[in-house]
């Protein structure tokens, strides 16, 4: 199942290991799927804190009654070829901060990709017609090395 808390987007899969092997997935139960909101955006479920429905998944996991008889595998989303991590909420700039399938932070319009030394907030950064992606305050923008 897919879990949003309007910052990032993970899926998440909940297991449990019987005498036949792996359940299905039991993460919409666990979750309450039919008590959150369906986003058809994103094709994930609204909740407040998506770190906070990881730390649950992970005390079901840890809970059980006989060691690995349960699993919990979470990962980031992805949306084509990028892993979404941030995005400027109000998009009066085009800005999309997301972390790509290598694991480095990235910024982009669209047109205009690059590498980042760590993530930063979005309302920090602009495009600079003759110098590119700068900070607010025209510092270099932190990229990676």
């Amino acid at each position: 199942m897919k879990l949003t808390d309007g910052k990032k987007v993970i899926a998440i899969e909940l297991k449990e290991r019987g005498e036949n092997g792996w359940s299905g997935d039991l993460s919409k139960e666990f979750f309450n799927a039919g008590a959150l909101v369906h986003l058809d955006t994103t094709d994930a479920y609204q909740v407040e804190d998506v770190d906070a429905c990881i730390a649950r998944a992970e005390q079901w996991r840890d809970g059980a009654p006989l060691p690995e008889s349960r699993l919990v595998k979470c990962r980031t989303f992805a949306h084509g070829d990028v892993l979404t991590v941030f995005y400027n909420g109000l998009d009066t700039d085009g800005l999309l901060y997301y972390m790509d399938q290598y694991g480095d932070y990235r910024i982009s319009t669209g047109d205009t990709d690059a590498v980042l030394a760590h993530p930063i907030d979005v309302a920090d950064v602009r495009w600079d017609e003759e110098r590119g992606w700068m900070m607010a305050d025209g510092s270099a923008l932190p990229w990676a090395e």
